[in-house]
Formats: C-alpha cells, structure tokens, sequence
C-alpha cells in the first residue's frame, strides 16, 4: 500500500472545496497559512469564552465577558405613528 487511505483525501484537498469556504474565507485563511483542511487541525485556539451563567453579578472579574440571562416583557404601543 503506497500513498495516504482514500478515506484521507478530502483532507489535502484545496481549502476552498469545503462548502461555505469561498474566495474571502479562503484568502484569510491562507494569511494563516492554511492551504487545505488538515491545516485546520494544527492552528491552536487563541481564546476561550466560558458561557456559563454566574451565581451573581458581584464576583465578575471588571472588564471581562459576562453571560447573563435576560427575559423581556411584552412590547409597550408606541404614543405616536411612526416611531418605534
């Protein structure tokens, strides 16, 4: 058996053949020097965003993201035509 399993082609094809990937996605991507999808594979995450709801407010870190849960009310009619 010489070469890579055909089951691995996909993988070292051209990056802009994966659906959604056009033009713009695929020249950004290669500023990241990712040429085919398995380069995807190697790029390490720059950031992680926990989206967990805190206890309370009063524990949060200042100046990082925060998740909360908020319910809205019925919509109040607007006084005059037009505006919102």
């Amino acid at each position: 058996m010489t070469g890579r399993p055909e089951i691995l082609w996909p993988l070292f094809a051209e990056i802009a053949s994966l659906p959604g990937v056009g033009p713009k996605t695929a020249a950004l991507l290669a500023r990241l020097d990712c040429a085919h999808p398995v380069d995807l594979l190697f790029l390490a995450p720059q950031g992680l965003r926990a989206r967990r709801l805190p206890a309370a407010l009063r524990g949060v870190a200042w100046g990082g993201v925060v998740t909360v849960g908020v319910e809205s009310g019925p919509p109040y009619p607007a006084r005059e035509r037009g505006p919102p």
